[in-house]
């Protein structure tokens, strides 16, 4: 007989954010989803975070996992899903992160997408902007295999505006991230070569890759608040570095010829102009420049070695 309400493990990366995870959970203690548990993974957090998150969490469903060193989103989240899998009792794992705040009915909607049909694998969450709480940032969507660029479907759109329930995507954001635990087990757990973004994505392309399918459910809402934990220069280092990683993975030899061309010669080659007139500071786009044309650099050794 079907289980009307497989059980869940929601994991929650926290390093040094305890303001933000402790919001996020208190959001997730009034989802009217039944059968859940909460991971709480510290990231070898140097702050006061695990004093602070022990006195909040609801003992009866939450547990903490302590790592000694900030293992980054990747391997982070691993941990806690190889723990997951060993126990055996979930179907699911929730991949959500610490700096949301999540509707009540978002895992409901979730898990429905999930049980509708063997095959879908993965499901994502519509993510709203938290400081603009009727407006799209991200959702999910279609790969831009010339450029690299995940595109997302209904950004910026507001919430008033018509958009499908359901739509089955490319990929979808580690955001708000539900995967099945028997898929995680024959295309495995996130590479944690990437360290943090990316690598989602790149799941979601395996779990193509062996005719499951990923979709957006869009009345699953949560709330972002948008890159709190990272400085520009973080992000951009690591959005270049992984993109070329991704790209020399999985884009076909005509693509690939394209993206080379534009990502690596044309993109870094305009990098320092695009990022000063962006911050409207030169100094400042000087040192983002540098972080980003580093990535590209970085990420073809990588994958050349």
């Amino acid at each position: 007989m079907k289980d009307k309400n497989p059980k869940v493990s929601i994991i929650i990366l926290n390093w040094n954010g305890w303001e933000d995870t402790i919001e996020c959970l208190e959001s997730l203690y009034k989802i009217t989803y039944p059968n859940y548990e909460v991971i709480v993974v510290d990231n070898g957090s140097t702050n006061d975070s695990l004093k602070q998150i022990k006195k909040v969490i609801n003992k009866n469903n939450t547990r903490i996992i302590e790592n000694k060193e900030n293992l980054g989103f990747a391997e982070g989240n691993n941990v806690a899903m190889r723990e997951v899998m060993k126990v055996g009792k979930s179907k699911y794992v929730l991949l959500l992160n610490n700096d949301t705040v999540v509707d009540k009915e978002f895992l409901s909607e979730l898990v429905k997408t999930g049980e509708s049909d063997e095959k879908v694998g993965i499901v994502g969450s519509i993510l709203y902007y938290y400081d603009e709480p009727d407006k799209i940032w991200r959702s999910g969507g279609k790969m831009n295999w010339l450029t690299g660029k995940p595109n997302h479907i209904f950004r910026d759109y507001k919430d008033k505006e018509k958009i499908s329930i359901e739509s089955k995507v490319e990929h979808v954001v580690g955001c708000s991230f539900l995967i099945k635990l028997d898929i995680l087990k024959k295309i495995g757990l996130l590479d944690k070569l990437y360290f943090c973004y990316f690598e989602e994505t790149d799941l979601c392309i395996k779990a193509n890759k062996l005719d499951y399918r990923v979709y957006l459910n869009t009345k699953s809402k949560v709330w972002h608040k948008v890159s709190k934990s990272s400085t520009k220069e973080f992000q951009e280092y690591y959005f270049s570095r992984n993109k070329v990683i991704f790209m020399m993975r999985y884009s076909k030899l005509p693509n690939l010829i394209f993206f080379i061309l534009y990502k690596i010669i044309i993109q870094n080659i305009l990098a320092p102009f695009y990022f000063s007139l962006k911050l409207k500071n030169i100094k400042k786009g000087l040192l983002v420049s540098k972080s980003f044309i580093k990535g590209s650099i970085d990420g073809l050794r990588i994958s050349l070695t």
